[in-house]
Parts: C-alpha cells; structure tokens; sequence
C-alpha cells in the first residue's frame, strides 16, 4: 500500500502541470473564436459574389490577383482588413458596415469613444491599425496583460500588433470588445468614401 502511494506521488511530480494549464487557455480562446465564427466574412463576400455575377474569377481580374486568392478568402471565416478593403471596394458593399453592426451588440454602451480625434491614424496612405489600438489601449488605462488575456494571446504578440498596419478581422473584433471601441466604425467610414469616390470616377467617365 506504502509503495503504491509512493509510485502515485512521484508520477504525480512528472505530471505536465503547464501543458494544463495551455490547453485551459487553449480552449478558453477557442470558445471566444467560436462565437467569431458567428459572422463568416468569407461566406459573405462568397455570397455577394454570387448576388453580381456569380463569377469568382470577375472580382480577381478586378483586384489583378489570382482566382485561387479569392477562393481561398471565400473559404475562411476571418480576413486580413488589407484584403477586405479593395474587395468592398470592386463589389461595391462594405463589409466593415457589417462588423461594425456586429461589434456594436457586444460593446458596453456607456463610457464609449469619440473616435474623431483619431481618424488621421487610419485614413488613406496613413492608416495603421497598431497604432491606433496602442493608442486607445492608452486611453483606456488598459495594461497589455489585461488585453491579451481577453484577446487570446501572448503579451509579446500584443507589442506586435501595434506594429501591424494592418490586422485579421477576428482578431479586431476581440480587441474592439476589450477596449470597448468599434475600430469597424472608422474603417467603414473609410471604404464608404472609397466607394463614392469610384461610382464619382465612373459618372464622370
């Protein structure tokens, strides 16, 4: 009896305490991307595709890329905001109005943002989305453990993203949540006048 409660003991000295505790926060990130899955961008545009003409292969020669590329942005429920932005534009529907709407459920109504006074950091050849969460991470007196517990990933890759110009939209949504802003809203004011901008061109023409 005395033996077995010692081999217990020593395997209980070799368990891999650590591998535990990722997988607990494993999960706990995979539940939050679950409900990301909820609004599936590549579903969307594959469906306002089909609403145009039906052709992939039309909005690839429209953004001067292969067809495979568009496939593959059909088949995945999250996207780069550098890709989405040219594809609101040749469909002519912005998509980021959609996110925006979505984010908007989850955000907490009080104590929200004017995001006027940070519009520069994200409009034309000056957008960079980094700069914009570390600025309003700032605002918010959020630390960025605090952030990357919630977003689901390490600290080191939160200094990361403020250096990215651009960010995969599941992954705004997550920290749109967090720092309870909509970042959706100043991209869909963007693609909005991109959008203008080109049926103008196209009248003028």
């Amino acid at each position: 009896m005395c033996y077995g409660v010692g081999l217990f003991v020593c395997l209980l000295g070799f368990l891999p305490v650590p591998r535990i505790q990722i997988t607990v926060q494993s999960r706990v990130f995979c539940r939050r991307k679950n409900r990301i899955r909820l609004m599936n961008i590549g579903k969307l545009i594959k469906n306002k595709i089909d609403e145009k003409d039906g052709k992939q292969v039309c909005l690839a020669n429209k953004m001067s890329c292969d067809k495979s590329k568009i496939s593959r942005i059909c088949s995945r429920p999250s996207i780069k905001t550098e890709d989405l932005i040219p594809i609101c534009i040749h469909l002519e529907y912005n998509f980021f109005s959609d996110y925006a709407a979505y984010v908007e459920k989850q955000i907490l109504k009080e104590n929200r943002l004017d995001f006027s006074h940070v519009y520069k950091f994200i409009t034309g050849e000056e957008m960079h989305i980094g700069t914009l969460i570390r600025k309003i991470k700032k605002e918010r007196k959020i630390t960025a453990e605090e952030l990357e517990k919630n977003i689901g990933c390490c600290e080191k890759n939160i200094y990361r993203v403020y250096g990215y110009k651009h960010i995969d939209t599941s992954r705004l949504v997550l920290v749109s949540i967090q720092l309870n802003f909509n970042f959706f809203d100043i991209y869909a004011e963007y693609v909005d006048e991109q959008i203008q901008k080109k049926k103008d061109a196209f009248f003028v023409i």
